[in-house]
C-alpha cells in the first residue's frame, strides 16, 4: 500500500485504516477486509488520488461513498471524500 502512503505524505489521504483485524465475509461469502479512506484537498488532486487508489492491484468494492464540498464561506474549492470499501483476499489469507 505504498501508493496510499505516498498520498498520505502529500496530505491528500488524511485517514486510511482497515476496519477488521482479520478477513470477514461479504454478503456473497467472499473473504476480505473492510477499509476506510478519507481524501481532502482541491477537486483535481482528490480525483487523481481516488483514481490512484482504485487502480491499485487489488480487487476492491466500494461500499459507501460520501462527498462534502466546502462553499466559499467555508474556505471554498476543497472537498472531502469518505470512501468505505472492501478489499478481497484469497481463501488462504482468510484461513490464517
Amino acid at each position: 500500500m505504498s501508493s496510499v502512503d505516498s498520498l498520505r505524505n502529500e496530505g491528500i489521504v488524511t485517514r486510511f485504516s482497515f476496519l477488521a483485524n482479520s478477513p470477514v465475509k461479504d454478503k456473497n461469502g467472499s473473504p476480505g477486509l473492510p477499509f476506510v479512506v478519507e481524501f481532502n484537498g482541491d477537486e483535481g488532486r482528490v480525483e487523481r488520488a481516488l483514481v490512484s487508489v482504485q487502480s491499485l492491484p487489488y480487487l476492491t468494492r466500494p461500499v459507501e461513498f460520501g462527498l462534502v464540498k466546502k462553499t466559499a464561506e467555508d474556505g471554498g474549492g476543497a472537498i472531502t471524500i469518505l470512501y468505505n470499501g472492501f478489499i478481497y483476499v484469497s481463501k488462504d489469507v482468510a484461513q490464517n
